[in-house]
């Protein structure tokens, strides 16, 4: 790949630094299959060139982001609760963003300088925040099959609620980025659906009428932890 020593303007890093990422994903999975020494090789320093790169769009996006902001993820049906969520969290010191946010929609929608796909500009606002909060609320309903798992113990037939799409990948990418998490998930929520992935920590089950006060908890808690993560950095 042909070194970029190009200075671009600031509203451009973006998108120089995202097209830059694909194109390293595209090279790799078009060598995928060159299992030789020098393939592998070549693969290590691409993933090594990708890593910077992410590191770099992270630092972009942090560059604009206030401090201490969460991220609060809902969907369209949880949109009372998200809201919500997003006016109390002043009150315990942090700025809330969402994949609601203009930002994120003109990004995605082209109509910004910096060209992203949605994925990609909810991604970069999820990483560059200190929490996360999912509100997981009840967009379908699922009912998984009668089994058994990979230890051979039975699984009954259970039903419930599951949220949309997007809640697990949104969480995903704050777990997978080492973001304190909390999930809020709604009574009759299918429960392998949240309890399956995270059985190191446990999840908050809330019933509507009483939604304000689990909210106000985990406020509390996403807060008290970044204050006591950020001590600790700065003690080093």
């Amino acid at each position: 790949m042909k070194r970029d020593v190009t200075i671009y303007p600031p509203a451009q890093t973006m998108a120089v630094v995202q097209q830059k990422i694909d194109a390293i994903s595209a090279a790799n999975q078009a060598g995928s299959k060159d299992t030789s020494p020098a393939g592998r090789e070549r693969k290590l320093v691409q993933d090594q060139r990708q890593n910077l790169l992410k590191d770099v769009r992270k630092q972009l996006v942090q560059a604009s982001t206030p401090e201490n902001s969460i991220f609060i993820s809902y969907s369209g049906v949880g949109r009372g609760l998200g809201d919500m969520a997003c006016r109390l969290a002043g009150e315990y010191g942090l700025f809330p963003k969402t994949g609601f946010d203009a930002e994120v929609e003109l990004k995605a929608s082209g109509q910004s300088d910096v060209e992203e796909s949605l994925p990609q500009a909810i991604m970069a606002h999820i990483i560059s925040c200190d929490c996360f909060l999912g509100i997981w609320t009840e967009d379908f309903t699922a009912e998984s099959k009668d089994g058994v798992d990979m230890r051979g113990n039975r699984i009954d037939r259970q039903s419930g609620y599951v949220p949309s799409v997007w809640m697990p990948f949104e969480l995903g990418v704050a777990a997978s980025n080492n973001i304190p998490f909390r999930l809020l998930v709604v009574s009759g929520t299918h429960r392998l659906y949240y309890e399956k992935p995270f059985q190191f920590q446990s999840q908050i089950v809330f019933e509507r009428h009483l939604y304000e006060e689990k909210v106000r908890r985990v406020l509390e808690y996403l807060s008290n932890k970044i204050r006591y993560r950020k001590s600790r950095s700065i003690g080093r």
